[in-house]
């Protein structure tokens, strides 16, 4: 079966202040109902991950949450991942090669610059650099996620659920 990874930037965060770490920036109201209507939307075009995973800043986490409350997940069923907070494009590919060949869709949450590098890499795709709270859906036309590479994918859709 081909592997799908649907990579979603985190939805818009509280300003970073010298009082607060910048991993512990929360959602701002505005982030909560962009995270609620991204799942919203993913639910309505019938996306189903068979696996979950967010970097653990509060900010994604927030964000992976609501999106996964939308899909119809339990929180039990996100993974939380240290690796993926702030991850360069090589770590996040490492991680997505690294993946089991049982999942067949992934979604992670994650952040900028290295989210929007990786998606550019993995398809050729000019997007610029993903707003908050937007996603893109790539497709890979193998098996088994070690296959990964450079172009190696198809960018089946990106949005940023603002209409």
């Amino acid at each position: 079966m081909p592997k799908t990874l649907l990579l979603i930037r985190h939805a818009e965060a509280e300003e970073p202040s010298l009082a607060q770490k910048d991993f512990d920036r929360e959602l701002t109201s505005s982030g909560t109902m962009r995270a609620s209507r991204i799942g919203r939307e993913l639910a309505a075009k019938g996306e189903k991950p068979d696996a979950f995973f967010s970097s653990s800043a509060k900010r994604a986490v927030g964000t992976a949450e609501l999106v996964g409350e939308q899909l119809g997940l339990v929180g039990q069923h996100i993974q939380y991942v240290d690796e993926l907070y702030n991850a360069s494009p090589r770590t996040l590919l490492d991680f997505f090669t690294h993946l089991a060949d049982r999942f067949e869709y992934a979604v992670v949450v994650s952040h900028n610059p290295g989210i929007t590098y990786l998606t550019e890499y993995l398809t050729g795709a000019e997007i610029g650099t993903m707003s908050m709270g937007s996603a893109a859906k790539i497709v890979f036309p193998f098996a088994q996620w070690a296959l990964i590479s450079q172009r190696s994918g198809e960018l089946a859709w990106y949005s940023d659920f603002t209409g």
